[in-house]
């Protein structure tokens, strides 16, 4: 059923998008193609069973053979109708929520996470996605990454923006607080005002004002 919601979307994209439109995608892929790193994690990555179009079963390695073929399909028949894809990698996860990471005697502990053990985790997918950027010019994709680690760990809380107080950068332990998304929007708006050849006379939908979680 997943897959074929998929597919009526990319078909539904393709069919109404225009010359020189920028599709984003962002979706969770790690939870069931990566080692999980949580409880809630395990169970989602037991419980996932896979099936291809004909509905027979097949392994979690097919699996994710067959979703990234569907996704370089998408993408080449964007290309040929001169549409951009912006692909947003997966953000870097956490073994616990910010609001228990927010209570826990050992803050610093949960708060940051080893960047290279994410990196071999997530690895599968990010060769896949590594050897479509290399195939296809109209495929933009943005690391988060780059926003919330260093050269050894990402982190799930930092400054706010007046530098004022140390907020969490995530919502639960996978999904970003306004905090950071208004980071990672900095990178993604260097890439629109790159991309978009009109020029830089654009205005984007402003954030709705959220308290986030303080540290």
């Amino acid at each position: 059923v997943l897959v074929e919601i998929t597919n009526d979307y990319m078909n539904y994209i393709l069919s109404n998008a225009s010359s020189e439109d920028i599709v984003f995608i962002s979706n969770r892929i790690v939870t069931i193609y990566s080692q999980p790193i949580n409880v809630e994690q395990e169970k989602l990555y037991k419980d996932a069973l896979f099936f291809d179009k004909n509905g027979k079963s097949i392994s979690r390695s097919k699996s994710l053979k067959l979703w990234f073929r569907d996704l370089e399909s998408f993408i080449y028949k964007a290309k040929e109708r001169n549409i951009n894809i912006i692909y947003i990698l997966p953000v870097p996860e956490f073994r616990e929520s910010a609001q228990a990471c927010l209570f826990s005697a050992n803050r610093k502990n949960c708060s940051e996470i080893d960047k290279n053990f994410l990196r071999k985790n997530y690895s599968s997918i990010y060769n896949n996605f590594k050897n479509l950027e290399k195939n296809f010019d109209n495929l933009i994709l943005i690391d988060p990454f780059q926003t919330f680690c260093n050269e050894k760990k990402c982190f799930m809380f930092g400054n706010d923006f007046d530098n004022n107080e140390k907020v969490s950068y995530y919502n639960d332990n996978n999904h970003l607080s306004l905090t950071g998304s208004r980071k990672l929007y900095k990178k993604i708006d260097i890439v629109l005002k790159n991309t978009i050849s009109r020029g830089n006379d654009f205005e984007f939908v402003p954030f709705l004002e959220k308290k986030d979680i303080r540290f």
